[in-house]
């Protein structure tokens, strides 16, 4: 076995005591780990404790027989159903502060660079010196009144949650598809699903029992497999369609930053068809999501069975018994537990789309001023569920008419409003109607509409040919749908991202066989050979800074500063900056920022509007699309006019 392993013996630790405090949610019982962090010279040394469970339930008896069989526990919105009877789970073996209780240990050590230098196993005895909830470490961190025994464990909270940040950061690095964004509020599981954060989640308490964990049971299956123990992994794969982890981590970040220019729903579909469900069994293959080699379960034994096997094979090991399972043993049950896992997900999501549709089919016939201010996903909900009630009431369409004027209308909802809706009827075709012009002065919708339908299926990737000419671009594109080919009339832009906007939004008119209304675009420059072509035009400085403002604009990325970009343009132009208007909103329990952006451009006033957990993204989402609109009126050569006294006061 590795040097830096230690598995130290029952008659050993006899007697053992160790330190520990519990961070969970004030309202759990079952508390089944217990955390320590101390600082020497050398390392730092942190403490994962986990309540021995294995002591207490002993094999093939009948509670262990009813444990296995329920095999984790279930949640639900009143309540659960725990894998263990409550004075077991919530009372004898639970870390409850105060109360002396067998556990297993892992120590683990780590040096400057988190690299461990000795990970120990042991059996000790704790009492927990007090109980957290993840709202308590943030209060501690941040100085707010509380118990005394709370802030004297200040010092070693702020050293835990530098920690684990570090952790986090460090798997980023690695490769591992993680994140945990306190700020907008998205988290990835272990099996790279994207989750959005409910509003008590949103602490550095869950970071903390988050990145310790997952140090405990890497480190663990890293020691059974050295010990050529059988034991019970966790392994997790990705089909051979996926791409590299960094192209899947720039697309979620991509996704949870701009989610107005994303559609989540897709993304979450995404990762769920090029990503396997994970699985217990005892050959080691891995686990793609936290890129390790080996990974198990081991913290949690109080709630699922898995913890309980590995729990038993570590006991064997310490007290020099014979291992408990054989391979065909652990095969049994990991196939056992896969099945009921697989069964609870198909239940919780049949009962998640069942109360969603629910609400959804109320909501058809609500007034119009409701249905304009749903979140998109429900609009969207709205919209499929109203597809069973025949024509959409005149409610329903007057309300998706006013989430156009306002702006406030998903991609997602354009999507189905243009392709999935039926072609019959006066009221569907009167919204098509309205969708098309909405698109048609946002053409830069058009390629995530031609990108959604390609995820769905509806046609294949789409394939864009672009032509630089006298500085000016020209696009074609064209998408394979059954045995057609349709292609987009070729477009002309000042850039490479204008002309693939209006080739994108060609081809959606050719997909929904309608004309192209080109007409609203301004007509290229005439093309003249380079001997007839006039001499430029002497560039001033002041026409010089308007001109790299908005080649800076146009040639941002994801994620770009756009807030500075647009107060460059308006600058460099002389005009205010926008009047922005913050106010607090409440979404699902959790209080966002709503931000309402105006400008005035030649005699026009845009005006943008957007959601986000804080102001920051807020304001930058109401910018960027502040930005693309002002770019848009470049193209069709609308700009304020300059006085000579602007001019000077630019130079």
């Amino acid at each position: 076995m590795d040097a830096r392993f230690k598995l130290i013996a029952i008659e050993d630790s006899e007697g053992m005591s160790v330190d520990g405090i519990t961070i969970d949610a004030p309202t759990s019982m079952d508390l089944d780990d217990a955390v320590w962090l101390d600082d020497t010279d050398a390392a730092m040394r942190v403490t994962i404790c986990i309540a021995d469970v294995a002591r207490g339930i002993h094999m093939d008896t009948a509670r262990d027989l009813q444990a296995r069989e329920r095999g984790f526990t279930r949640y639900y919105a009143r309540g659960s159903a725990p894998m263990l009877p409550s004075f077991l789970g919530e009372d004898r073996l639970s870390l409850l502060p105060g109360k002396s209780r067998h556990v297993l240990c892992i120590r683990i050590a780590l040096d400057a660079a988190l690299a461990a230098t000795e990970i120990a196993v042991f059996s000790a005895r704790i009492k927990v010196a007090a109980r957290l909830s993840h709202a308590d470490v943030r209060s501690v961190l941040h100085n707010a009144p509380g118990p005394d025994v709370h802030s004297s464990l200040r010092p070693m909270l702020e050293r835990m949650a530098a920690l684990a940040a570090r952790l986090l950061e460090a798997r980023r690095k690695r490769g591992e598809l993680a994140l945990y964004d306190l700020q907008t509020g998205w988290t990835l599981t272990e099996e790279g699903a994207l989750r959005r954060l409910k509003r008590e989640e949103r602490h550095i308490g869950y970071i903390v029992v988050q990145e310790l964990m997952i140090l405990a049971n890497r480190s663990m299956a890293e020691i059974l497999v050295q010990a050529d123990a059988p034991t019970l992994f966790r392994n997790h794969t990705a089909r051979a369609a996926a791409p590299d982890r960094d192209s899947l981590i720039a697309d979620i970040q991509a996704a949870i930053s701009h989610p107005d220019m994303f559609d989540l729903e897709t993304l979450e579909r995404r990762m769920h068809l090029l990503l396997s469900r994970a699985r217990y069994g005892p050959d080691l293959h891995g686990h793609f999501g936290l890129n390790l080699p080996a990974y198990l379960h081991f913290t949690s034994p109080i709630r699922r069975y898995a913890d309980l096997v590995n729990h038993r094979v570590v006991s064997a090991l310490l007290q020099g018994k014979p291992l408990p399972y054989t391979r065909a043993d652990l095969i049994e049950v990991g196939n056992h537990l896969n099945d009921l896992i697989d069964e609870e997900m198909e239940r919780v999501s049949l009962a998640h789309k069942q109360r969603a549709a629910a609400i959804a089919a109320k909501l058809v016939d609500a007034e119009p001023e409701q249905i304009a201010n749903l979140p998109d996903k429900q609009a969207f909900q709205v919209l499929e569920a109203s597809l069973a009630k025949g024509p959409p009431p005149e409610r329903l369409v007057e309300g998706m008419e006013a989430r156009l004027a306002s702006d406030s209308v998903s991609v997602k909802e354009i999507y189905f409003l243009l392709f999935l809706s039926p072609q019959e009827g006066e009221e569907w075709a009167r919204l098509r109607g309205a969708t098309v012009i909405w698109l048609n002065s946002r053409p830069f919708h058009a390629i995530s509409l031609i990108f959604i339908g390609s995820q769905a299926g509806a046609w294949a990737n789409p394939n864009y040919e672009y032509i630089q000419e006298h500085g000016r671009f020209r696009c074609t594109v064209s998408v394979t749908r059954g045995t057609e080919r349709p292609e987009s009339s070729t477009q002309t832009g000042s850039n490479k991202k204008t002309a693939q906007q209006r080739a994108a939004l060609a081809l959606c008119c050719r997909l929904l066989g309608i004309p192209h209304p080109t007409a609203t675009y301004p007509a290229a420059t005439p093309m003249v050979s380079s001997e007839a072509r006039p001499a430029p035009p002497k560039v001033t400085r002041p026409e010089k800074r308007r001109i790299e403002a908005f080649r800076h604009a146009r040639e941002m990325t994801e994620p770009g500063d756009w807030v500075s970009a647009l107060w460059n343009v308006l600058t460099a132009y002389s005009l205010k900056k926008p009047r922005i208007v913050n106010r607090p909103v409440h979404i699902e329990g959790a209080t966002n920022v709503h931000c309402k952006m105006t400008v005035t451009w030649a005699g026009q006033t845009l005006e943008a509007d957007a959601t986000a957990p804080t102001g920051t993204q807020a304001k930058q989402q109401t910018a960027r699309e502040i930005l693309e609109g002002l770019l848009r009126l470049q193209d069709a050569e609308i700009e304020p006019s300059v006085s000579p006294v602007n001019q000077a006061s630019t130079s």
